[in-house]
């Protein structure tokens, strides 16, 4: 399946000047736009604070599942990048409903995927980071924020 998958995309990428499959447009834009419309209502939710502590959604780390004061901070810390990274898989996914070139399809569902990454490795990182000063000020007897 990922082999065929490879195929696929090399084929793509080699016939760059033709105008993307409908299928194909419409389904990665589609995915694009769905998926980051999620991160973004997920990243929003945990930036303002609204998105309890759970083992579906949010940014789960050994830190921040540690205690509802650490999901908070962490959530706080990290939701606006992980809102960041959904909106630029919408801002991504948009172009492909309009059916561009397979070079330029390519381009942005490479470029949206890249952004979901980095965005969601960096909120994580800022997030455990809260989450642990959290842990680390109630271990001391302290308050956190």
């Amino acid at each position: 399946m990922v082999a065929q998958g490879t195929v696929e995309g090399v084929s793509i990428a080699a016939d760059a000047g033709t105008q993307m499959p409908a299928g194909t447009a419409l389904g990665l834009g589609a995915l694009m736009i769905v998926s980051g419309g999620l991160l973004v209502g997920v990243g929003w939710a945990a930036a303002t604070g609204r998105l309890r502590r759970n083992w579906f959604a949010g940014i789960r780390t050994t830190a921040s599942m540690s205690s509802d004061e650490a999901w908070d901070a962490c959530h706080r810390a990290g939701g606006r990048l992980m809102a960041a990274g959904g909106v630029a898989s919408v801002v991504c996914g948009l172009p492909l409903l309009l059916r561009p070139s397979n070079g330029v399809g390519l381009t942005f569902v490479v470029v949206g995927l890249v952004a979901v990454l980095v965005m969601t490795i960096w909120s994580g990182l800022v997030g455990n980071r809260a989450a642990k000063a959290v842990i680390s000020a109630e271990r001391d007897g302290g308050t956190a924020g």
